[in-house]
């Protein structure tokens, strides 16, 4: 249900202070600007991971392996890195 919500919320409300990168059945990622932090929602495990910028390409490359909860959220992870490797982040500055 938390996921049903962020998608709804994704698709009603513009903001200035986050970007969708990516939206599907299983995954909403979203960049938080003022944070300078990337939002990745899974539907299967309902968790939020968030993580700043800096991270991100690290957490791609291997790090989601150790820091993501046992089991589902570690299976759903595994499930959408390569759709995740492909997103481009938005400059860090840019708020469009």
């Amino acid at each position: 249900m938390y996921f049903e919500v962020a998608l709804q919320r994704s698709e009603l409300t513009r903001s200035q202070h986050r970007k969708t990168l990516m939206k599907s059945p299983d995954v909403l990622v979203e960049y938080w600007f003022e944070m300078n932090e990337v939002s990745v929602m899974l539907r299967k495990s309902g968790t939020e991971i968030r993580l700043h910028r800096s991270r991100w390409q690290a957490w791609l490359d291997g790090a989601w392996r150790s820091e993501c909860r046992p089991e589902l959220e570690h299976n759903a992870v595994s499930e959408c890195i390569p759709q995740l490797r492909e997103l481009q982040l938005p400059e860090s500055n840019a708020q469009t």
